[in-house]
């Protein structure tokens, strides 16, 4: 039996306003992203609940957990609204953070 080969793709994510367009690793989560590249995103709870790390994305992304739809449903996030730190990179996309 094969193993499955990992994923060795890349994707870009543009963070508007700031003219920044990083190359990162297919799965990479926003907030690991954030942090590495001392992006402008705060971070609460870190888990999905809290709402302080939310954030417009625009682009392929991932479907939302049920924790991730609850908690925008509670903030009543915009369309278009992601919360960084559930937020696995899976393709081309871009952010603005400003609210």
């Amino acid at each position: 039996m094969r193993k499955r080969a990992r994923e060795t793709r890349t994707c870009r994510v543009e963070i508007e306003g700031r003219g920044t367009v990083l190359e990162v690793p297919f799965g990479t989560v926003l907030q690991d992203l954030a942090r590495d590249h001392q992006l402008p995103l705060e971070f609460g709870c870190r888990r999905g609940t809290c709402g302080t790390c939310l954030v417009f994305v625009h682009g392929e992304t991932p479907p939302m957990t049920r924790l991730e739809e609850d908690t925008l449903l509670v903030l009543g996030a915009e369309p278009g609204q992601r919360l960084a730190c559930r937020l696995a990179i899976i393709g081309d996309i871009r952010i603005r953070t400003e609210r």
